[in-house]
């Protein structure tokens, strides 16, 4: 069956019409017995130039740097040493001032002056989004946090569960152990 539908690369298959991939054929290696025993054999190499997934080509090494607003030649419209939340709200509040000037020009159709109102507004938008990025790392700490927060109330919830059983349990043995006393001992 695999055989009848891998073609050549770069013409459309089965595979990459496929919403998830076959697996390859030597994950049947990757055992447990086989990792406990270093049996296992090692990683295949990272591509090193690009990479045909769900046929899409993606360069294998992506530029994941995060640019500023000033390396891409924009106006910072917020003071970084301030309140975030303040000044995302008075960001929201200018951009929804340049939206009512936007839709006062258009009402009186003086589209001349529309475009330096729209990117007025890409501007905030810009600026907006780059406030809300500088939040990335914080939200990225507190969800681990509160990830590893119910992790440890569930293993505590588990262990007064097992707590409990295991006194049934003890419970259980000792009424067994005088049930069988009394019943030898007669």
């Amino acid at each position: 069956f695999r055989n009848k539908w891998q073609l050549s690369p770069g013409t459309c298959s089965l595979l990459t019409a496929m919403p998830y991939p076959l697996p390859p054929k030597y994950y049947k290696d990757y055992t447990d017995a086989a990792i406990a025993d270093n049996t296992a054999p090692a990683p295949p190499a990272l591509p090193s130039s690009s990479v045909n997934c769900f046929g899409q080509v993606h360069d294998a090494k992506p530029n994941i740097e995060i640019r500023g607003l000033e390396d891409q030649n924009l106006e910072k419209l917020y003071t970084p040493g301030k309140d975030r939340a303040a000044e995302l709200a008075r960001l929201n509040a200018l951009c929804f001032q340049y939206f009512l000037k936007l839709l006062d020009q258009l009402s009186k159709s003086d589209e001349d002056s529309c475009a330096a109102t729209e990117a007025q507004i890409e501007l905030v938008f810009y600026n907006m989004h780059q406030l809300l990025n500088e939040f990335r790392p914080h939200q990225a700490m507190e969800t681990l946090k509160s990830m590893m927060e119910y992790q440890v109330e569930e293993r505590e919830d588990l262990i007064q569960d097992l707590g409990k059983r295991l006194e049934l349990a003890k419970k259980m043995l000792s009424e067994v152990s005088n049930t069988s006393t009394k019943d030898t001992g007669n």
